[in-house]
This record gives structure tokens, sequence and C-alpha cells, in this order.
């Protein structure tokens, strides 16, 4: 009888909200407006000692890509941090 049965789930914005904890559904970060974008987000670096953020909250900005590029821009920031002090990697 499963074998019959078909589910489809079907998110919103407000899903976004309850499952990632999104402010009311933000699924781009802070509002998409000039005095909150690109460069004056969060940066991958914070004050505490190996701490590194990388989301759609952070600088590039919000969505799937940019999402991508911080997390690529604060693996990079890792990697070159690691490499100074040594820390040598298999490629």
């Amino acid at each position: 009888m499963s074998s019959s049965v078909e589910v489809k789930e079907i998110a919103t914005p407000l899903n976004d909200g309850e499952i990632y904890w999104h402010y009311k559904g933000a699924i781009y970060g802070w509002s998409q407006v000039l005095s909150q974008s690109s460069y004056k987000r969060l940066g991958n670096v914070t004050p505490i000692r190996n701490l590194f953020l990388a989301s759609g909250w952070t600088i590039p900005g919000g969505g799937i890509c940019s999402s991508m590029l911080s997390g690529m821009s604060t693996a990079k920031i890792i990697l070159r941090k690691n490499l100074s002090l040594g820390r040598h990697y298999a490629t």
C-alpha cells in the first residue's frame, strides 16, 4: 500500500524562517537595499580567533551563488592562514 502513496513537500519563505531561522523567511539575508549590500555586510573574518563566517548574510551577499562565493572566499582565507603557519595540505 505504501508504494501507492505519493508525497510532495512544498516550501515557502515562511518554511525557510522555521527551518533555517531566517527572519520572516528572508532567503537573501539582510534587506536587498544599497545600505546593506555587498561590502556593507558582515565580513568573513571575525574578531574571535578561528571563527569565520560564510553565508548569504555575509560578503558578497545573498542568494545561492553569492553564498557559494562567500564559502569559497572564507575557505581561501583559512587556507592562506594555515599555510602562513606552516600547515601544508596534500593536493
